[in-house]
């Protein structure tokens, strides 16, 4: 469906200037009348026309859908209006879900030091977090990108336009599960040299009762477990839920993946290639402020 927006005031955007070969500062304005406050831009078919106040529309190959959906988001959170450059993320627009962010509890008495998965979980806090922080950091990074690509996917996810945050929540709690199984597998120790081919395969082939029923044992001091919240909706969803979860992580995935080809990656990039806010997330939004790793 059409995407409109009306900004108040004015749109600033930073545009390359060849000569100089660095970006400079600009306000976009009417090709016509000069008019630079409250544009309305309108994404229909992945195409952006701009019309000012007086009726002029025009294009700019500057302004794309990607931006748009930014600058939506950035009027919805009442903070100032940047528009993004071609494939540029100005920050998470990921919505979050006002819930308990109680995890569940570390069960010291049931776990087993021989088990591999837990030796592996231990060798992961150390460097960059638990594994599952690590995971849902890289997975909400992803559905992010993902979510400003993918026009469907925003309709999906974000509240401005209509969508479900909860959606958006538990497809990333599921990309992240994938992340973290794939991780496993391979015993990666940094969770972001995982291929996103890795990933999808998870997604592909692992049967849905035990993609569903993974439950990373995280540590007792820097969390590393789902939300209770989320492992009672992985335990209660019904069939129809966990295809729309588990549909959205996979078109996470693709999207991601159709990105990195036209950007001309030669192979599928590790997910340290792929994600580019994850530097920023110091997973308060998930697990409050339980912490104490690398951000």
């Amino acid at each position: 469906m059409a995407l409109q927006i009306t900004a108040a005031g004015q749109i600033h955007l930073k545009r390359w200037v060849q000569e100089l070969q660095d970006d400079l500062a600009d306000v976009l304005a009417c090709h016509q009348c000069g008019a630079d406050q409250d544009l309305t831009l309108v994404v229909e078919d992945e195409e952006v026309r701009i019309r000012c106040p007086h009726g002029h529309e025009w294009s700019d190959r500057e302004v794309v859908p990607w931006a748009v959906r930014q600058v939506l988001h950035q009027s919805y959170t009442n903070s100032p209006v940047w528009l993004a450059s071609p494939g540029q993320i100005m920050g998470m627009a990921l919505p979050l879900i006002d819930e308990d962010q109680t995890l569940q509890p570390f069960a010291v008495d049931d776990v087993d030091e021989d088990d591999p998965r837990w030796g592996w979980e231990c060798d992961t806090a150390l460097p960059e977090g638990p594994a599952l922080v690590q995971s849902m950091r890289l997975a909400r990074d992803l559905a992010n990108g993902a979510m400003l690509a993918e026009g469907t996917l925003f309709d999906l996810w974000h509240p401005a336009v209509g969508g479900d945050p909860v959606l958006s929540h538990m497809t990333t709690v599921v990309l992240a599960l994938a992340i973290y199984a794939a991780a496993e597998q391979e015993r990666r120790i940094i969770l972001k040299e995982v291929s996103l081919e890795a990933v999808r395969l998870q997604l592909a082939a692992t049967p849905a009762d035990l993609l569903r029923a993974l439950r990373p044992t995280g540590t007792a001091d820097w969390g590393g477990r789902l939300r209770r919240v989320d492992a009672q909706r992985l335990d209660r969803a019904t069939d129809q839920e966990w295809a729309l979860w588990h549909g959205a992580a996979l078109a996470t995935v693709r999207c991601q993946a159709e990105f990195e080809t036209n950007a001309h990656w030669s192979r599928s990039p590790s997910l340290s290639l792929v994600c580019r806010q994850y530097w920023e997330d110091d997973m308060t939004w998930y697990q409050g402020e339980i912490g104490g790793f690398p951000v």
